[in-house]
């Protein structure tokens, strides 16, 4: 995809220029009704620039939400983009908690188990 994008930016001229110029006269409908978008269709997605923090508990998840926010309140990041990582936060949170209930089980069947003496 980007690769295209690339060559149509650089090669495009006689493709580009004209939608351009018509742009100004009210002539948006022009690139959607077959042109640029049937070439080279919106991209529906693109990398979010976001470091994780460094996530090893359930009780860490705030850090996470609170590193979102941080950016939200920069404008660094989109509503969409915000639901994206929320929801790559609440896999990761369903996943340490089925690894610490993992761990409290195995604990309570250690201790249940019938001591030999």
């Amino acid at each position: 995809h980007i690769d295209l994008y690339t060559k149509l930016l650089k090669g495009s001229r006689a493709l580009g220029e004209p939608l351009l110029s018509d742009a100004p006269r009210g002539a948006r409908k022009a690139d959607r009704s077959g042109g640029l978008e049937r070439l080279v269709p919106l991209k529906k997605d693109a990398p979010i620039d976001f470091r994780f923090p460094e996530i090893g508990a359930i009780a860490d998840m705030p850090k996470l939400f609170a590193a979102v926010i941080a950016k939200l309140g920069r404008g660094e990041i989109t509503p969409s983009e915000i639901k994206t990582l929320i929801d790559l936060g609440e896999g990761i949170r369903k996943s340490l908690e089925v690894v610490e209930l993992e761990q409290r089980i195995s604990a309570l069947e250690e201790r249940a188990k019938p001591r030999s003496r």
